[in-house]
């Protein structure tokens, strides 16, 4: 039998008491050991040169998860986001979680930010060469250059990849549609009565009625 995690307490204690307390110590032994089982060992996915500063997962599809993520080294990577091993015989080629898919490369600077679509066709990165660009996800071409005259932190899809938000060190939301994307659809002042804030984190919602935008101080 398992020894109780405290022996010498047990056995200061009655007979019916010291049988509770060994058995309560045996459930607790036998928990830690369902913890070690239950442990996982981290997946290291080498690539990246700096700090990574976003990562952000697709919704599952029928290619299974994807991952996108956005360093200092001005290089967003694509991978998988889970493995698949292929039938015994099948000529399909199999794949690790965290497994490298491809680089998208024409940042300047840290890359702050990164999403992707949910059926991961479509990427988009916010850096601070004061751009954000878009990707499409099953080459890695570029689609398109969205100009800014500030650093922008954060980017976001909607969930058709069709439209996008941005925000950064301007203070403003600057809307865009991507099938247009030479001009942006809309500038809105996040605080117009106020001094000018940096904007971290702008999302789209999902009802898709409206942006929500976050900053060091306030979240809206």
């Amino acid at each position: 039998t398992t020894s109780p995690l405290f022996p010498h307490h047990c056995a200061s204690l009655g007979s019916g008491e010291g049988s509770m307390a060994e058995a309560k110590a045996q459930a607790a032994v036998a928990a830690l050991q369902e913890l070690r089982e239950m442990s996982q060992i981290p997946i290291v996915c080498p690539g990246h040169t700096r700090e990574i500063n976003n990562l952000k997962f697709s919704d599952a599809t029928v290619d299974g998860l994807f991952m996108v993520s956005g360093c200092s080294d001005k290089m967003p990577m694509l991978r998988h986001g889970d493995a698949f091993t292929p039938a015994e015989g099948s000529e399909a080629a199999g794949w690790g979680a965290g497994d490298w898919i491809g680089t998208f490369q024409g940042h300047r600077g840290a890359v702050w930010t990164t999403t992707i679509d949910p059926q991961c066709f479509v990427a988009a990165t916010a850096s601070a060469d004061c751009s954000v660009k878009v990707w499409d996800a099953t080459t890695g071409a570029e689609k398109a250059c969205l100009l800014h005259k500030s650093v922008v932190k954060t980017v976001d899809l909607t969930d058709d990849a069709k439209r996008c938000v941005s925000a950064g060190y301007s203070g403003t939301l600057q809307l865009w549609d991507l099938e247009r994307p030479d001009t942006e659809l809309a500038t809105i002042p996040f605080r117009p009565d106020a001094k000018k804030v940096r904007i971290l984190q702008a999302l789209w919602d999902r009802s898709d009625a409206a942006e929500a935008a976050a900053t060091p101080s306030c979240i809206l």
